[in-house]
């Protein structure tokens, strides 16, 4: 039996490529948003009663995408090997209660919401302006704070006894073999040079799985364009902090600036449990 890694994160946050360097590694299986998936693109979608405004249009409802066949595919793979399942905090708290808990680790992976903020609004303005005109609009219907829901899910996580490892999604950018030799010694996995850089994969790697709605909807909107010309995780000089806030802040409006500063404080209550590489 393989082990189980759940790695949290809030959008934009270089998750993507961390959950592709803890999968380039021998038998080892990723999962792509599942739970995300479910909450929009299938039966047990959080909105049964008014359907996501980019239903049939952006994507369409997958019949077969439901809670139980997700799992029953991650216990198949964990009989096969290890299994990395990367999805957003609030989506992993809708469904954090059928999840299975004492054989899974849980990786949380923070940024400073601003600079996930701009990162997305840079995203959507390369979209068509009707296809971003209904993203919005469908982004409207929901109230929830990604970084709030984070912290969330990590309090149920401790609540419930279990441990669970804090990383910065900076330090990642900055110090890569540091943090994912943290993360796997978290996990009990041994470190694999080959974690650290990838070939260019142009599309979603075979050996993750990925539920046809997401794909049908990063392809319209494009999040993915970056992943897709990576070649791994480099140590680098970009920095997540003020300077780079300040820097990057120009793409804003200031109720968007709001927003996002409103969602520092659970990303600052949150990074005081952050690993120190």
């Amino acid at each position: 039996m393989g082990k189980l890694i759940f790695l949290w994160c809030v959008p934009r946050g270089r998750s993507t490529a961390l959950l592709q360097a803890m999968t380039n590694r021998e038998n080892t299986r990723g999962y792509f948003e599942p739970f995300n998936a479910l909450s929009f693109g299938g039966p047990d979608r959080a909105r049964k009663d008014k359907p996501p405004v980019l239903e049939g249009k952006f994507y369409n409802l997958d019949p077969d995408l439901t809670f139980d066949n997700v799992m029953a595919g991650i216990k198949a793979d964990l009989e096969k090997g290890d299994v990395v399942v990367k999805d957003f905090g609030f989506s992993g708290f809708e469904f954090y209660d059928r999840l299975p808990k004492d054989e899974a680790v849980h990786v949380f992976l923070l940024r400073d919401p601003r600079l996930c903020g701009i990162s997305w609004l840079r995203t959507i303005q390369r979209m068509d302006p009707e296809d971003r005109k209904l993203l919005l609009m469908d982004e409207a219907n929901f109230k929830n704070s990604a970084a709030g829901m984070l912290k969330d899910l990590y309090d149920k996580v401790i609540a419930d006894g279990h441990k669970a490892l804090v990383i910065e999604s900076g330090d990642v950018a900055a110090k890569p073999a540091e943090a994912l030799k943290a993360i796997c010694d978290f996990a009990g996995l041994d470190f694999q040079p080959s974690q650290l850089t990838w070939p260019a994969p142009g599309q979603y790697p075979d050996h993750w799985w990925v539920a046809q709605p997401s794909r049908d909807k990063t392809a319209r909107i494009g999040p993915m364009t970056s992943f897709f010309k990576s070649t791994g995780l480099e140590p680098g000089t970009e920095g997540d902090g003020e300077a780079a806030v300040q820097a990057a802040a120009g793409v804003a409006t200031e109720q968007q600036k709001a927003r996002f500063i409103g969602m520092v404080q659970s990303y600052n209550d949150m990074k005081q449990h952050c690993v120190k590489l």
